[in-house]
């Protein structure tokens, strides 16, 4: 997030590229935002852009230590398990999303992994917030949690979790202007592109930044 007494209205990106982009001296793109929400979607837009780039290179380098057997599911688990704020039983979870994002079906890990993402997010928290999880029990005996993630990450997440990771989660989980895949998962609206090895990959390093956090 980049914002000076010049670069108010401008995006992250127009701060380090200037107003507009030229190629062969020709105007290409411009990335001046006008009010608050273009420069909200401008700046999500950059951490997008930005995200999406160095997810590339991070899953070139992850499919050889892979494809080499220097990383497996096994000591992948291991290490998430050593940092992460998540209980055994939610790390049942993570085990099986990351077996089948190795076994390559990229389908299954990503429905079992994305939960798990809201429920991690939600536990960082809620170690400074302890009411930001509250559960409502129902007549029938059914406990569900009634504050949905994305009012507790855009309040209470503000001061636990950092401002990128902040912007990552938005633009890859419940921004609809964006990926918005979280809402796409669980509202059952996924097609197999949706599924594919690149989003697979992209939600395993948000788990693993978010353990990191």
């Amino acid at each position: 997030r980049i914002y000076n007494a010049r670069g108010r209205s401008r995006s992250a990106l127009s701060t380090i590229l200037g107003d507009k982009t030229y190629v062969q001296g020709i105007p290409f793109a411009s990335f001046t935002a006008n009010s608050p929400k273009q420069l909200e979607f401008q700046t999500r837009k950059d951490i997008q852009i930005i995200f999406e780039i160095q997810a590339i290179y991070f899953e070139y380098f992850m499919r050889k230590f892979i494809k080499s057997g220097e990383l497996t599911s096994n000591n992948l688990y291991y290490f998430i398990q050593q940092i992460s704020t998540l209980k055994e039983k939610d790390l049942v979870f993570i085990k099986e999303g990351l077996d089948e994002y190795f076994n390559e079906n990229y389908i299954a890990s990503i429905h079992i992994i994305v939960p798990q993402i809201e429920r991690l997010a939600k536990l960082i928290i809620a170690l400074k917030y302890s009411n930001a999880i509250k559960v409502r029990t129902t007549k029938d005996g059914v406990s569900m949690q009634y504050y949905t993630f994305k009012p507790i990450l855009e309040k209470q997440g503000m001061e636990c979790l950092s401002w990128p990771l902040q912007e990552i989660l938005k633009v890859k989980l419940y921004d609809p202007n964006f990926s918005n895949i979280r809402n796409i998962i669980c509202h059952g609206l996924a097609s197999k592109e949706h599924c594919d090895h690149y989003n697979a990959f992209q939600i395993i390093w948000i788990l693993l930044m978010l353990s990191f956090r």
